[in-house]
C-alpha cells in the first residue's frame, strides 16, 4: 500500500478534506488532526462562533445560494428566496455584520455579493458531508451496505 494511503473511508475522506496530515505512515497515526495554522485566541474563537452563527438560519443560506451566483439587489434576492423585504434585509444586516458579504449603493439600489472568498469552500464542505450523511441513511435503511475496497 502507498504511503498515505489507507482502507478506511473515514481516514481517506478527511485527509482529502485537509483534517488529517496526508502523509502519515500508520493508520492510527492518520487518525491525529493536522496542526492548525494559526493558534484561536479567545477573541478569534468569538469571531469563529459568530460567522457560524450566521450561517444557522436556513434563510441565510437561501439568500447566500443566490450571493454566490452573482452580486444582487434585496428586491433580486427577494425575488428568488421569498419572503418579506423586512425579513431579507434584517437577514442581509446579519451576514453583513459577520463580514460574510458586503454592499455597495448603486443609485438607490443596496448590491450586495460574497465578501469572504472562502465561504463557498466551508458551505461546499458541510453540503458534502450532509449528502454523505443521506446517502449512508439510505443504504442503511435499503439494507445496503457500503462495499470496502480490497486489501
Amino acid at each position: 500500500m502507498p504511503l498515505g494511503a489507507s482502507t478506511c473511508t473515514n481516514c481517506d475522506e478527511a485527509t482529502r478534506l485537509g483534517v488529517l496530515d496526508p502523509i502519515s505512515r500508520g493508520h492510527h497515526d492518520r487518525h491525529k488532526p493536522m496542526k492548525a495554522h494559526l493558534p484561536l485566541t479567545d477573541a478569534a474563537c468569538d469571531e469563529v462562533a459568530m460567522r457560524f452563527r450566521a450561517l444557522s438560519e436556513p434563510m441565510r443560506l437561501k439568500i447566500l445560494r443566490r450571493l454566490f451566483r452573482s452580486e444582487a439587489s434585496v428586491g433580486e434576492i427577494l425575488d428568488e428566496v421569498g419572503g418579506t423585504q423586512a425579513n431579507v434585509s434584517k437577514h442581509l444586516a446579519v451576514l453583513h455584520g459577520s463580514t460574510l458579504v458586503d454592499r455597495r449603493k448603486d443609485g438607490t439600489r443596496t448590491v450586495y455579493r460574497i465578501a469572504d472568498p472562502t465561504l463557498l469552500k466551508i458551505c461546499s464542505i458541510v453540503c458534502e458531508g450532509v449528502e454523505r450523511g443521506v446517502r449512508d441513511k439510505a443504504d442503511a435503511i435499503l439494507g445496503r451496505g457500503r462495499r470496502s475496497s480490497p486489501r
